[in-house]
């Protein structure tokens, strides 16, 4: 039985997801809530030691990173529905697709959605609870990431962010057109 954890319809979470829905797999769904900081209690990171969403496990097999869980259901769970092309070049153009979606689109897109969401989860902890519940991040960067979101981004690097997204929206829409 493939096991998808992951948080609500976030970007990183959202990849894997629609992949299993367009490949018609059976799947149980586990939503972690953030604001709970679930996702880094002890029985969630001895499925993922990084604390982080999304996972599946494939009858214990554990993979981590969206894009990497939609390559091995792909080859993993083989369907009708192709989701990657046959073609040696065409599939070398899908990778750099989602290199540069993973390295650079969802990173903008995931700096929005801490500063508009995130932040809003931990806003009202006092901070000795804040400290206590980053304690269980095991990953420095995330700790940094979860401060930064509780006190706000700064405004130029929020408008940089969304002058990222709109390049990168023209750009899949000239792509599209193509």
């Amino acid at each position: 039985m493939l096991r998808l954890y992951s948080f609500g319809p976030g970007a990183n979470s959202l990849k894997p997801l629609l992949t299993l829905y367009e490949k018609g797999l059976e799947f149980e769904h586990k939503q972690l809530n953030p604001a709970k900081f679930e996702h880094h209690t002890d029985w969630f990171k001895a499925i993922n030691p990084r604390g982080q969403v999304p996972a599946l496990d494939d009858d214990g097999r554990i993979v981590t990173e969206s894009t990497v869980i939609c390559e091995y259901l792909e080859d993993a769970h083989p369907t009708e529905v192709k989701l990657r092309p046959d073609d040696p070049w065409d599939r070398a153009q899908m990778r750099v697709w989602t290199k540069w979606v993973d390295e650079y689109f969802c990173w903008c897109v995931s700096t929005i959605g801490w500063h508009r969401y995130i932040g809003n989860m931990v806003k009202d902890l006092s901070d000795a609870e804040f400290e206590e519940k980053l304690k269980a991040i095991p990953i420095p960067e995330q700790r940094v990431k979860w401060r930064r979101a509780r006190e706000g981004f700064p405004q130029d690097m929020l408008d940089e962010e969304m002058r990222k997204i709109g390049v990168s929206v023209r750009r899949l829409d000239d792509r599209l057109a193509d």
